[in-house]
């Protein structure tokens, strides 16, 4: 996705949301939005990050290097996708905002704005999130048994090839 890609990029409206570029200003909200997503799964025992590192890698990592698309909801930030050159390196929905299509909105606004292939990584025991993004045409390219994650959680690498047909449920 380029900076021009996104420019071009007017707000979509979805069911009761819409989607923008995200504002220099709402990396708090969006630390917000990720450690309390992050902070649901019920596979994970434990945050590793503090809220205060969470904020920080916002601003210094997310902000500065990737593309963020936000979905707002009543004029509040419930979600967002952030992309870096074909990678998503991140896709979270508060989780109050769960199974409302926000997350497939962002990940189908990631896939139409990048001409290429794209690559997530993801946890092994977020199956919710797996099966979104195999609905999506991305497949399992490899595996870790997660020894390298501070999370110690086996994940993997998907990739989805540009052209990949949606599956249907």
């Amino acid at each position: 996705m380029t900076k021009s890609s996104l420019k071009k990029h007017r707000a979509i409206r979805g069911p009761a949301f819409r989607l923008r570029p995200a504002r220099a200003y709402e990396t708090e909200i969006c630390a917000v939005v990720h450690r309390a997503s992050y902070e649901s799964w019920i596979f994970l025992d434990r945050n590793p990050h503090t809220p205060a590192e969470d904020r920080a890698w916002m601003r210094n990592e997310i902000f500065r290097k990737c593309e963020v698309t936000v979905a707002e909801k009543l004029g509040a930030v419930v979600g967002y996708i952030s992309t870096q050159e074909g990678f998503i390196s991140g896709l979270w929905v508060h989780p109050d905002h769960h199974r409302q299509g926000i997350g497939t909105a962002l990940l189908n606004h990631a896939i139409s704005t990048w001409p290429g292939p794209l690559e997530l990584w993801v946890f092994e025991a977020n199956h919710g999130a797996i099966r979104l993004y195999e609905r999506h045409g991305f497949r399992t390219v490899h595996t870790t048994d997660g020894s390298a994650t501070d999370e110690k959680l086996p994940d993997r690498l998907m990739r989805r090839e540009p052209g990949t047909t949606l599956r249907t449920p």
